[in-house]
C-alpha cells in the first residue's frame, strides 16, 4: 500500500467547516485554483503525507494565462494545503514519480550505474536511466510499465505481481488503487479503503455534528 494510512486512523479534522467537493483542491483536482486566495483544500485522511504536482495553466492578474509550475501539497489538520517547495524541493526518482513529472524530469537524483530501464510510473508512463551518475528520462514505455514497490505508482497506487493495480476508487479527484486505506470518508469524518468494485469501506465512528 502506497503512502495511505490504517483504516483506524484520525481521519478528517471533525472540526474543520464543510466544503464543495466540485471546487475545493487536492492532488487530483483543481491544481491551478490553489493560489486563489478563497481556495480550500479537499478533506484529506493522511496526516503529513506530501505530493508535488504541477499546477497547470490558470488565469493570473489581468487575465493572462501563466505557465504551469510544480507546487507541494501537504496534508495538514484535515486538509489539503499547498505550500511553496516542500515535496517538490530536491531531485526525483523512479520513487517519486510525482515529483519527476511535475518538475519535468530536470533534477534527477544520483544513482548506480546499473539502473537502466526503469519505468516512471508518471500519466504517460516513462522509463529512466542512470547517465552520468543521475537519472535522466529516456522517453515513453512502449512497453507494459512493470513496478517493484508501491512507491513507483505514485499517490493512492499500489504495485502487485510488478504492475500497478488500476485506480478503482475516485475521492475527492484522487484516484486510489484497491487495498489502499487512509481515504476520507466524503460524508463523514471516518477513513476508508477502496475496494476492487470501486466502493469504499469505512470505520464507523460517530461524528461530531458540523
Amino acid at each position: 500500500m502506497n503512502r495511505g494510512g490504517d483504516a483506524g486512523d484520525a481521519g478528517p479534522d471533525a472540526d474543520a467547516a464543510p466544503v464543495d467537493a466540485s471546487n475545493c483542491y487536492s492532488p487530483g483536482q483543481n491544481l491551478e485554483r490553489v493560489r486563489d486566495s478563497a481556495a480550500v483544500g479537499c478533506p484529506c485522511a493522511d496526516p503529513g503525507v506530501a505530493v508535488c504536482r504541477a499546477t497547470g495553466r490558470y488565469v493570473g492578474a489581468g487575465g493572462s494565462p501563466t505557465q504551469s509550475v510544480p507546487i507541494g501539497l501537504i496534508c495538514e489538520r484535515g486538509r489539503w494545503t499547498a505550500v511553496e517547495g516542500g515535496p517538490c524541493d530536491g531531485c526525483w526518482t523512479p520513487e517519486t514519480p510525482e515529483l519527476a513529472e511535475a518538475t519535468e524530469f530536470k533534477n534527477g537524483c544520483t544513482c548506480s550505474p546499473d539502473r537502466k530501464d526503469i519505468c516512471v510510473h508518471t500519466s504517460m508512463g516513462e522509463y529512466a536511466e542512470c547517465r552520468g551518475g543521475r537519472y535522466v528520462d529516456v522517453g515513453i514505455a512502449e512497453r507494459p510499465c512493470p513496478c517493484s514497490v508501491d512507491e513507483h505508482c505514485g499517490y493512492g497506487g499500489r504495485c502487485v505481481e510488478q504492475q500497478c493495480l488500476f485506480a478503482a476508487c475516485v475521492v475527492y479527484g484522487v484516484r486510489y488503487a484497491p487495498g489502499v486505506a487512509g481515504i476520507p470518508d466524503p460524508s463523514s469524518c471516518n477513513t476508508c479503503s477502496c475496494n476492487t468494485d470501486g466502493t469504499l469501506s469505512c470505520t464507523k465512528k460517530n461524528c461530531p455534528r458540523a
